[in-house]
């Protein structure tokens, strides 16, 4: 079995059970190889008993073939709240969630922190548009004008929220 093998592996069981595979990732190393993968839902929250579950189906599945030729750590987890979007298939997953877009400045976009701050509204294949923090103006973002971007929390409001 090689990597597209385990890659394939990894799509099908993530789908199958209705998650969304956000990144895979094969590490191989001296001693241990590992394999992590990120999982998405789009109508909720990825919980401990998620990550589990897919665990335990692909493990099972990569323990027929024994893609590995050492012992190896399957890691899945949800994509974290300030998680870094890897490529452009990732944005529509987080639409209507906050982010932090770190810009390549331009005559067309300027900012004083080198980073701007809100809620995605929408995302094409040439650039992303953003509802600005505490604005009501939205801006269009080349992609090709993103350093890069993150999924932003801000915990001041959330600390306040909570109390």
């Amino acid at each position: 079995m090689n990597k597209e093998d385990i890659y394939q592996v990894v799509e099908e069981s993530v789908t199958t059970l209705n998650f969304i595979p956000l990144e895979t990732i094969i590490n191989y190393g001296q001693t241990k190889d590992v394999l992590k993968i990120v999982i998405h839902h789009t109508e909720r929250k990825i919980t401990s008993e998620d990550c589990a579950l897919v665990a335990d189906i692909i493990s099972r599945r990569l323990d027929i073939n024994d893609p590995f030729e050492r012992p190896y750590d399957l890691i899945v987890e949800s994509p974290g709240v300030e998680r870094e979007l890897k490529s452009l298939k990732e944005y529509p997953f987080f639409i209507g969630k906050s982010f932090k877009i770190f810009i390549i400045e331009n005559e067309h976009i300027i900012t004083k922190e080198g980073f701007l701050i809100g809620t995605l509204i929408s995302v094409d294949d040439k650039s992303i548009t953003l509802q600005i923090e505490n604005e009501k103006n939205t801006i269009v973002i080349p992609l090709d004008a993103i350093k890069k971007s993150k999924l932003y929390c801000d915990y001041t409001k959330l600390l306040k929220k909570n109390k």
